[in-house]
């Protein structure tokens, strides 16, 4: 029987077995979510699954002009006055801990900042 609380990822079947509430980092400000909690089917102590984070893509708790938005300043600025400066813009700021994660899983696959010269290229 499927009541709606059965659902498939990546060829594996879950049940949405509760629910926890946490708060999201957006542009707008924190925003207080009851996201569902799913579990592979027959497998309690298996790890969970996020299916909200994962269908409106969040990472870390962030959404995704946010992650972008400390990249990007932590590229072009330290750590603290990026975070001076997100809280003048935003009213709120990720923490020291948060912004480090945001900067080691964007890593090498942040773009370049615009305005920003290329590296030059060696002669053969």
């Amino acid at each position: 029987m499927d009541d709606g609380k059965r659902y498939s990822h990546a060829d594996r079947r879950y049940e949405i077995v509760g629910a926890e509430g946490v708060e999201i980092g957006t542009r707008f400000g924190k925003v207080a979510v009851a996201r569902p909690v799913g579990r592979l089917v027959g497998a309690p102590r298996a790890s969970r699954d996020l299916p909200f984070d994962r269908e409106v893509g969040l990472a870390g708790g962030f959404t995704l002009p946010v992650v972008t938005l400390v990249a990007r300043l932590t590229a072009l600025m330290a750590f603290a006055a990026s975070r001076e400066l997100m809280k003048s813009l935003l009213a709120w700021a990720p923490s020291s801990r948060s912004v480090l994660r945001i900067v080691d899983a964007v890593g090498g696959a942040g773009a370049a900042v615009p305005g920003a010269s290329a590296p030059a290229r060696r002669r053969r």
